[in-house]
C-alpha cells in the first residue's frame, strides 16, 4: 500500500467542508437530539488562569454553540443558506469543539434534503467523518441512519463508492435488490403489537440474511440491536462485527457496540487492534477505542509498536491520540 500521509484531523474536517457528500436510508428522517446541557460540552470550566488549556477549550465551545444556535435559527426560518454557512462555520473553525460533528451531520441533513449528486456526496463525507468523531454519540443514532439513506440514495444513481459501500457490485445489482423492501422488513422486526422476545428473534432474522441485497438492512437492523433492553443484542453485535460477510456491517458493528457492552467492545478492539489487518478494520477499531477516554491509550500505542502496521493507518491512530 502507498505510503502516504494523512492529514490531520482539521484538515480532512476543512476537505468535508470543501467537498460535500450526501446519501439516503430506508429509515425516517428524525435529527440527531443536541445536548441536555452545558456539562456535557468537553471543556473544562475555567480557570483562575485565563491562558490554562480549560479556558480555552471553554471559550471554544461557547463560541462554538453560539454559531451553532445561529445555524438552528436559521434553518428553523427555512433560511437553509445561513444555516448551512453557520453550520460549516463550526467545524471548520472549531473542529474539536463537541458541536462540530453535531453541525456536520445537520449540514448533511439539509444537503440530504436539497438533493443532487454532488450535494448527496458532501452529506456523505460530512457523516463519515462525524460518526467517526464521535461514534459513541453517533452511531447509535440518526447520522448513522442518514448516512444509509444518502448511500442508497446515491447507490440509485450508480455512484461506485456508494455500491460498494453498501456491497453491490453495480447499480443493476442495487436495483435488482428492491431496496423498498428492507424499510417493511425493519417495520415488520419492531412490529408495536409483538413481544420483545419476537422482535429480537425477527432482527436476527435479518443478521442471518448473509446476502448483499440485505446489507443495507442488516447495517440498520444493528441500530435496533444496540438498543434491546438489558443487553439482549450484544451477541448478535459480536457477531456481526467478527464475521458478517460485509465490511460494512463490521465496521458499522465495532462502532455501536461500545455502548451497550462495553466490557465486550473493549475486549474484541483490544484483539482487532493487536492482530487485525484489514486497514479500514483497523481504524474503525481505532476511532470506536478512542471514543471512550476513560480506557487509555495503551492498545493505541502497542498498535504503533507492531512490526506489520500500516503506514496509513498508524497515522490515523497517531492523529487520534494528539486528540
Amino acid at each position: 500500500m502507498t505510503n502516504h500521509r494523512r492529514p490531520n484531523l482539521s484538515a480532512r474536517i476543512g476537505c468535508a467542508a470543501a467537498v460535500v457528500v450526501v446519501t439516503i436510508c430506508a429509515c425516517g428522517e428524525r435529527p440527531i437530539a443536541d445536548p441536555a446541557s452545558a456539562t456535557q460540552r468537553s471543556g473544562s470550566p475555567q480557570s483562575a488562569s485565563p491562558q490554562s488549556a480549560s479556558a480555552v477549550g471553554s471559550l471554544a465551545n461557547d463560541s462554538a454553540t453560539i454559531s451553532y444556535l445561529a445555524a438552528r435559527h436559521a434553518l428553523d426560518r427555512g433560511d437553509s443558506a445561513a444555516a448551512i454557512q453557520n453550520f460549516e462555520r463550526v467545524f471548520v473553525q472549531w473542529p474539536q469543539s463537541v458541536r462540530a460533528p453535531q453541525a456536520m451531520y445537520w449540514k448533511a441533513f439539509v444537503l440530504d434534503r436539497r438533493g443532487g449528486a454532488q450535494n448527496l456526496q458532501i452529506a456523505q463525507n460530512l457523516l463519515e467523518l462525524a460518526t467517526q468523531i464521535a461514534p459513541s454519540a453517533y452511531a447509535v443514532g440518526d447520522a448513522a441512519t442518514l448516512l444509509l439513506r444518502v448511500r442508497a440514495r446515491l447507490a440509485a444513481t450508480g455512484d461506485r463508492a456508494a455500491l460498494r459501500a453498501l456491497g453491490m457490485r453495480d447499480v443493476a445489482a442495487f436495483t435488482a435488490c428492491g431496496d423498498t423492501g428492507g424499510a417493511s422488513r425493519l417495520a415488520w422486526a419492531v412490529d408495536a403489537g409483538a413481544s420483545p422476545s419476537t422482535q429480537l428473534d425477527r432482527l436476527r432474522t435479518i443478521m442471518r440474511t448473509q446476502t448483499a441485497c440485505a446489507v443495507a438492512i442488516r447495517e440498520q437492523a444493528l441500530l435496533l440491536l444496540a438498543r434491546v433492553p438489558n443487553g439482549d443484542g450484544v451477541a448478535d453485535l459480536l457477531r456481526a462485527a467478527r464475521e458478517d460477510r460485509a465490511l460494512v456491517v463490521r465496521q458499522s458493528a465495532l462502532r455501536v457496540l461500545p455502548r451497550p457492552a462495553p466490557d465486550a467492545a473493549r475486549t474484541l478492539l483490544e484483539h482487532l487492534l493487536a492482530s487485525e489487518q484489514d486497514l479500514t478494520s483497523i481504524e474503525s477499531a481505532a476511532a470506536a477505542w478512542a471514543s471512550r477516554p476513560e480506557w487509555g491509550t495503551a492498545p493505541l500505542e502497542a498498535y504503533l509498536r507492531r512490526t506489520d502496521r500500516n503506514a496509513t493507518a498508524a497515522d490515523y491512530v497517531e492523529t487520534l491520540l494528539r486528540r
